[in-house]
């Protein structure tokens, strides 16, 4: 037998290398989700700036210098100031505002949004037709314990006569717009809906230099039966029992910038009748949803389209939950995506899923239909069982842009062809293969750009 000379300090060398080791994983492996807490999500209140390019409004008057402005100031004595050659009447109660057209108003009307309420709302009813609501909330605080904080609705006895709603957030002077519901609604007349904190059957644009907060206790932060349009402004939503931007049909979105933590979708696009895109290309966003499949942007009958000068962090914590799921195709053509996907694999039964899948995994991507990505940065860490980077149920084209992908899943999974002709791809996967191509035959799917690609390492 023969004996090897050992030393004193191999002990010590071995335990380092283990720590270094230990160190260098969780770099890349942060805490389970079970870990998380509130303090992980951190939304920022922005800091006003006064406009580049002068708006118009007298911020020294409570109705902001708009001719002909109906003015609410929840607190004062006149809660409610409508100029008399405006064709429109309303009721109140306690702090809870109605207004109603009474003859076509072609013009429009200014609504000017003041004060605090913990228990009251604003609803206005297009009785006759009105050629566009703009709203200005400047410096609001509207708490309806009992249904939505403001709501533009249709019933029985009222079609949907409002053409649009342009939301402005007025910013300066230490002013903050806040919205917030109750857990019950109460009752409605009949086929009137009511669906989240901020609720609407007609279109709706944001925009301003200032911010508004939403807490939504009942179902949805902010909703809209018809398209969605966001230019500028900063829109919060700390918590939402459903989604946090829920539309029926195409969603905007051009600048500004978007904090949403929901139990449900951070921003979803339902409308399934007709194709409705979403289509992001500037703006930042930051969305955080709990549930199991909450998808960070999520679109039922169009594209999602990611390009410009946005930049997208999601974080994503439950099960079979996608940062971006389209039920046709996702095109990626600019900005800047990070997606952190933590969930696990979810049974459903194939007749209750909403994939008719009866097993879903988490992933980064999620293209029922094609990929496409042509420039732009996209990063993707999938931290659960089976989780995968891009999962594409036909076909996969990376022109340009880079892609950086760490997942237990497949990196990328493609069940038709996978053409590469540009770009930067790395891929790394711990259980499963870097690219997967279940179209490629063999054949190389590589004919251009860089692709490292790295099956079954931990990472």
């Amino acid at each position: 037998m023969k004996h090897r000379r050992t030393s004193l300090y191999s002990p010590f060398i071995l335990a380092a290398a283990l720590i270094q080791t230990l160190l260098l994983f969780c770099v890349d492996n942060p805490i389970n989700r079970e870990d998380l807490d509130e303090s992980e999500w951190q939304p920022e209140l922005p800091v006003y700036v006064e406009p580049s390019v002068p708006d118009g409004l007298n911020r020294d008057r409570i109705d902001l210098g708009i001719e002909n402005a109906i003015v609410i100031n929840w607190g004062s004595e006149k809660v409610v100031d409508i100029p008399e050659n405006l064709s429109v009447e309303f009721d109140l109660n306690g702090g809870h505002v109605i207004m109603r057209s009474t003859s076509p108003i072609v013009n429009g009307i200014d609504v000017v949004l003041n004060g605090v309420t913990k228990n009251g709302s604003l609803k206005i009813y297009g009785n006759q037709r009105i050629r566009g609501v703009r709203l200005y909330l400047n410096g609001a605080d509207i708490t309806n314990p009992v249904g939505p904080a403001i709501s533009f609705p249709v019933n029985d006895n009222i079609s949907n006569n409002i053409d649009s709603v342009s939301v402005n957030l007025v910013g300066g002077g230490g002013r903050r717009n806040i919205l917030a519901d109750g857990a019950n609604y109460a009752a409605l007349p009949d086929k009137e809906s009511a669906k989240g904190t901020f609720f609407s059957e007609t279109q709706v644009g944001f925009r301003g230099e200032g911010s508004l907060e939403i807490r939504s206790k009942y179902r949805h932060a902010i909703v809209v039966d018809n398209n969605f349009k966001m230019t500028s402004g900063n829109i919060i939503i700390y918590e939402s029992v459903g989604d946090g931007i829920h539309v029926n049909r195409e969603i905007l979105v051009q600048g500004g910038t978007l904090q949403i933590k929901s139990s449900g979708d951070a921003i979803q696009s339902e409308g399934r009748t007709v194709r409705n895109d979403i289509n992001i290309s500037g703006g930042k966003l930051t969305l955080w949803t709990t549930g199991i499949k909450s998808h960070g942007i999520a679109s039922d009958s169009g594209d999602v389209i990611i390009g410009g000068s946005t930049d997208i962090k999601m974080t994503v914590l439950g099960d079979a939950s996608k940062g971006i799921r389209s039920r046709r195709s996702v095109n990626i053509t600019g900005g800047k995506l990070d997606i952190t996907t933590y969930g696990d694999i979810d049974i459903t039964p194939a007749h209750l899923s909403e994939d008719d899948d009866a097993t879903s995994s988490a992933a980064g991507v999620r293209a029922h239909v094609n990929f496409f990505m042509s420039g732009g940065e996209l990063r993707v860490k999938s931290f659960g069982e089976n989780s995968k980077g891009i999962n594409v149920d036909k076909n996969a084209e990376i022109l340009g842009g880079a892609v950086d992908i760490k997942s237990h899943g497949d990196g990328i999974k493609v069940d038709g062809d996978l053409i590469i002709t540009g770009g930067k791809v790395t891929t790394q996967s711990s259980d499963k293969k870097g690219i997967d191509c279940k179209g490629c035959n063999g054949e190389s799917y590589k004919q251009g750009g860089t692709v490292t690609s790295t099956d079954r390492t931990k990472w």
